[in-house]
């Protein structure tokens, strides 16, 4: 299994980066955080914990994407691969789900910089958590959606085109006592689920660059002195947290086969 083995290593290598500059961040965090940055410090802390869950979740997956005959359909490449369904989907439902709160979370820390640096605007920690839930429901939403119209059957979970499962390297006792984590139903349901997750990315990336232009106007235009450090040491620890989003890049580096 080649094409399993390579993927798995590209996966590890994104794995163990991503755990590292995560725990780093924490260790930063909890050893030299001042006390006017004690709130923020909070939010990257429950960045980084969301983000590891995000990575262990991504490393027992494994997943490779894949066209059965129009089907969309997941194969698992890590240690789920083992489980019957439905604990298979579910547990593949929990990690796309995480992956979003991920991405979500960058997003998050943008949207905090701009109230505070731009509109000057007193956060406190548990304003941050609400705007955290507000942003997880269209997610769970999507979760939801993806969970019904994305679930296999009995009469589909097992891999029968054998040309697939070719391209996969799998022998024929894995295809025969393995199930596959993933098939999208061609119906009106799993179309706009797949529309809406896409409208959420969008979404989530519009957040992220106009708030982050926005600051780094402000910035120019108005930060100067203390407050200019200030601001400094907050872009230090931003760009450890941004850095540690490069493993998302590795999430985002599924196997797809056509």
């Amino acid at each position: 299994m080649l094409i399993g083995e390579i993927y798995s290593t590209i996966i590890y290598c994104f794995a163990t980066f991503g755990l590292f500059s995560n725990f780093f961040l924490i260790w930063l965090i909890l050893r030299y955080t001042m006390k006017e940055m004690q709130v923020y410090s909070k939010i990257l802390l429950q960045t980084c914990f969301v983000d590891i869950v995000g990575i262990c979740m991504f490393v027992v997956s494994q997943p490779a994407y894949l066209s059965d005959n129009g089907v969309g359909t997941m194969w698992s490449y890590g240690p789920i691969h083992f489980l019957p369904n439905p604990w298979q989907f579910i547990l593949v439902s929990i990690n796309n789900f995480m992956m979003r709160v991920t991405s979500m979370n960058v997003s998050t820390l943008f949207i905090y910089r701009y109230f505070t640096v731009v509109r000057k605007v007193d956060l406190k920690f548990k304003h941050q958590l609400l705007l955290i839930f507000g942003l997880i429901i269209p997610i769970f939403i999507l979760f939801i959606f993806s969970y019904v119209s994305n679930g296999p059957t009995p009469e589909n979970e097992y891999l029968t085109n054998l040309e697939l499962a070719r391209k996969l390297e799998l022998d024929n006792y894995t295809i025969e006592h393995y199930v596959v984590g993933l098939r999208a139903r061609t119906n009106d349901l799993s179309i706009f689920t797949s529309n809406y997750a896409s409208a959420l990315t969008i979404i989530n990336y519009i957040i992220i660059i106009f708030c982050g232009i926005s600051i780094q106007i402000h910035v120019y235009r108005y930060c100067k002195g203390v407050e200019m450090t200030k601001l400094r040491n907050m872009n230090k620890q931003m760009s450890i947290v941004l850095g540690a989003q490069v493993n998302n890049c590795g999430k985002g580096v599924h196997l797809f086969i056509i």
